[in-house]
């Protein structure tokens, strides 16, 4: 808990307190409601107090992601609304909070001495976060899963029941993703409960997430028997980790300080160390419900983000062959958590392979050489189906990833006859199918090409440093490093993790950290300025023809506003429940609207043959839009203009 303010606090130092402190206030509240009724589950069957408030968070973010999949899917089915989600998370909080006072009294029930040294490591980790979080304002409105995801967020927030539609166009019935997926239903009752327009709180739960985040690392060192000053130094040796991935938009660091609002950063970086240090958990300890716990885990994994469960599901059958393979021992043990596991997941294989028919078919072989960024193809074929071979890009992962996955691999071989090796080697084993040409057309063929670097995001950076460095000061320095060793290195890490982040930032990724970030704001206040409008003016849904800079960004305005295309047509097939013809058609012809080469006259029929309602443009666009406008003056009127663009109404 203490990590989480001092990391809030630097993040609002940083940002001059130019956001409201009650948003922020109201937003942070709105996660811990959330998070209360899964702490508490957890703590129901935790026998030792007190309890290790990271614990809490990590799991108790975990297990009330599970609650409220569960939620979400009889809510789909008895039509609940979100009021009455609302009133069953409350009678839920008030059963934990019985049960668990009733335990707990008399015992003190959280952990709360904190040496000079803790405090320190809290606070240099809390101050990387926070560079972070900072530099992830900036990006936040670049990235184009945001947008899709308040559609889904607003379907549940729009007063109707919960059914299974589709919300981007009501023409048919949701994908089977998203109908397991509610993540995005987790973020809906932070809005609700915060009062916030989701537009508005992206960014503050983007901060909180990587709290959340902290938390996991620290669960993962102390789920394999690390003190909790050794779990602290993991958390710190983990930023200073994703810190030295920031020079390619695609590695670990760049998705970790960007895009972790996103459900498959959340399942990467928030709930990974917990599914696989459960795992280990329940194998390697006497905890009696280890196999518990890590079903909670997992199953929140698979609700938020179905493909990192399946990079998980690898993990684990890798941990558990090398754990027969390297110790021979847990045969039983083993079988019953792959057994466990692949349990959980199989309704994702039923779902994939037996009723889903809104697939997106790619060409493997195309979609690998057109995703230069993500994929580098092999000048060879692979003999088992004559496509060419690929991994992920190099630039992708990283030069200090490839170094320490070799590291790694090296010191737990010196190592093998320990536990905690196993499930390292198995990690390395889960990435390297990935960053080899022969192995990587596994995950391709699965995932697609492009997809399969997120397998990177699973992996305990942090830990595997610190088991290097472990193991290396062991052969050379004597079995227990001295203190005053440890204290020069924990100084170091003091220092060089939060500049580390900096340099990097700055440097690779163009951070101005003297920048105000008042043009994201001011965005993002004009798209609820739109929304309002929108509300205002109409109680149906409304199709907005919009500049191709701004087609996803409209979806964000409100839960009434419709872009007649968005994302890209695969997507858009899979999303809306539309035919490819029309979908293709819908790309075309609002490409074609903003040609250049189109005569002014030629843009109306455009208009009318989707029945647009509105046009939003940018302010650069002006000039031709003021054509329009004196082209068809009965049919057409600028009705709203704000910094960032304009509205034009379209009467039918």
């Amino acid at each position: 808990m203490l990590a989480s303010a001092v990391a809030l606090l630097w993040v609002l130092l940083l940002l001059g307190f130019d956001t409201h402190w009650q948003q922020w206030l109201l937003v942070t509240l709105g996660m811990c409601v959330f998070i209360l009724p899964g702490g508490l589950l957890m703590c129901a069957w935790q026998k030792r107090l007190p309890l290790d408030a990271a614990w809490f968070v990590s799991y108790g973010f975990a297990a009330s992601l599970v609650i409220i999949s569960g939620f979400g899917l009889l809510g789909r089915s008895l039509g609940w609304t979100m009021e009455g989600l609302l009133l069953a998370w409350a009678l839920l909080i008030l059963a934990g909070l019985a049960v668990f006072v009733r335990r707990a009294r008399g015992q003190p029930l959280f952990t709360t001495s904190l040496s000079a040294s803790d405090l320190a490591i809290l606070l240099s980790a809390g101050l990387a976060a926070s560079l972070f979080a900072f530099s992830g304002m900036h990006h936040q409105p670049y990235e184009y899963d945001r947008h899709h995801y308040h559609v889904e967020v607003f379907s549940y927030l729009d007063g109707n029941p919960f059914d299974w539609r589709e919300p981007f166009y009501d023409t048919g019935w949701l994908a089977d993703r998203q109908a397991i997926s509610y993540w995005t239903l987790a973020q809906a009752m932070v809005s609700r409960l915060s009062g916030q327009h989701i537009i508005h709180m992206d960014f503050i739960v983007n901060s909180l997430l990587m709290l959340v985040a902290m938390c996991g690392a620290h669960c993962f060192a102390r789920n394999l028997g690390r003190s909790a000053r050794n779990a602290w130094l993991v958390v710190l040796l983990h930023l200073l980790c994703l810190s030295l991935l920031l020079s390619d938009s695609a590695q670990p660091g760049a998705h970790f300080y960007m895009y972790l609002l996103t459900d498959k950063m959340v399942a990467g970086f928030a709930l990974a160390p917990l599914a696989l240090s459960s795992a280990y958990r329940a194998l390697e300890s006497p905890y009696r419900l280890g196999l518990v716990e890590f079903a909670i885990v997992f199953l929140a994994m698979f609700f938020v983000h179905v493909m990192m469960a399946g990079f998980v599901l690898v993990a684990v059958i890798f941990f558990c062959l090398a754990r027969l393979l390297m110790r021979r021992r847990g045969q039983l043990q083993s079988a019953r958590l792959l057994l466990l596991a692949l349990a959980l997941f199989s309704p994702a294989v039923y779902l994939r392979t037996q009723t889903d028919t809104r697939l997106i078919i790619y060409d493997y072989g195309v979609e690998a050489q057109e995703n230069s960024a993500k994929v580098a193809v092999i000048d060879a074929l692979n003999p088992l189906d004559g496509l060419p071979m690929y991994m992920i890009q190099p630039s992708a992962v990283g030069l200090p990833a490839y170094i320490l996955l070799a590291a790694v691999l090296l010191a737990a071989m010196l190592r093998r006859h320990e536990a905690e090796s196993s499930l390292l080697i198995a990690l390395v084993m889960t990435a390297l199918i990935a960053l080899l040409p022969f192995t990587a057309w596994l995950y391709g063929r699965l995932l697609t090409p492009s997809h399969m670097m997120r397998v990177m995001t699973i992996l305990p950076y942090g830990y595997m440093l610190f088991f290097v460095g472990e193991t290396f000061s062991r052969r050379w320095g004597g079995s227990v490093p001295s203190k005053t060793r440890l204290h020069m290195l924990a100084l170091a890490l003091l220092i060089a993790t939060p500049l580390s982040a900096w340099h990097f930032l700055t440097t690779q990724r163009g951070v101005d950290f003297a920048q105000d970030i008042s043009p994201v704001i001011d965005l993002d206040k004009d798209l609820r300025a739109l929304g309002a409008y929108i509300e205002a003016q109409h109680d149906e849904k409304v199709l907005i023809l919009t500049h191709n800079e701004l087609t996803r960004k409209a979806l964000s305005a409100s839960p009434q506003a419709q872009s007649l295309s968005w994302y890209h047509i695969g997507r858009m097939v899979l999303y809306a429940d539309l035919s490819t013809e029309e979908v293709k058609n819908r790309f075309d012809d609002n490409k074609t609207f903003w040609s250049g080469q189109l005569h002014t006259h030629e843009r109306m029929p455009i208009l009318d043959r989707w029945g647009v309602n509105y046009v939003l443009y940018k302010r650069k666009l002006s000039e031709m839009m003021g054509y329009l406008l004196e082209a068809f003056p009965q049919r057409l009127e600028l009705v709203a203009s704000w910094p960032s663009f304009s509205l034009i109404l379209v009467s039918q």
